[in-house]
């Protein structure tokens, strides 16, 4: 199984970001994960500059009955963008699902599907949550906002040049 990564990033005085990414064993409590993290990001605090933003850890897990080969027609230029509001009045998030299936959107149009059986499984993930066991995963945006409801889906296909 791949490591555990442990990420912190820096904004510099242009606002531009850079990730600082550390692979650690696998193993350990996320707590201890956690801890280390703090550890981490402040050994990088101590030697630079610049502002840390955020510090995460990264757990892999075996999804690998998801590992199937890519489509020939996968192109990681088409992408699904889906503007999600918040609960709170006028904020929105967005999602991106790299490698969308064409076959998702209208005809003639940028539009996904939102009546396609697939679509309208992720459009209820981000408006209702997962349900995991007992408990229900809600998602946010990086406000910590719960996400509410669908605002717009629409694909996009960057040329290659």
């Amino acid at each position: 199984m791949a490591a555990v990564a442990v990420t912190v990033t820096t904004v510099d005085e242009k606002n531009k970001s850079f990730v600082s990414k550390l692979h650690v064993p696998t193993g350990f409590d996320p707590s201890e994960y956690a801890d280390f993290a703090v550890a981490f990001a402040q050994l990088v605090a101590n030697l630079q500059d610049g502002q840390i933003t955020d510090v995460g850890v990264s757990i892999p897990i075996d999804a690998s009955s998801l590992f199937a080969a890519a489509s020939t027609l996968a192109d990681a230029a088409e992408k699904a963008f889906f503007s999600v509001a918040t609960v709170v009045s006028g904020l929105y998030t967005k999602y991106i699902i790299p490698m969308f299936d064409r076959t998702n959107i209208i005809a003639g149009t940028d539009q996904i599907d939102t009546a396609d059986v697939n679509v309208a499984a992720v459009i209820s993930m981000y408006e209702e949550g997962i349900d995991v066991g007992l408990e229900t995963f809600h998602f946010e945006d990086s406000r910590g906002n719960e996400t509410a409801s669908l605002s717009s889906a629409r694909a996009t296909f960057l040329e290659r040049s």
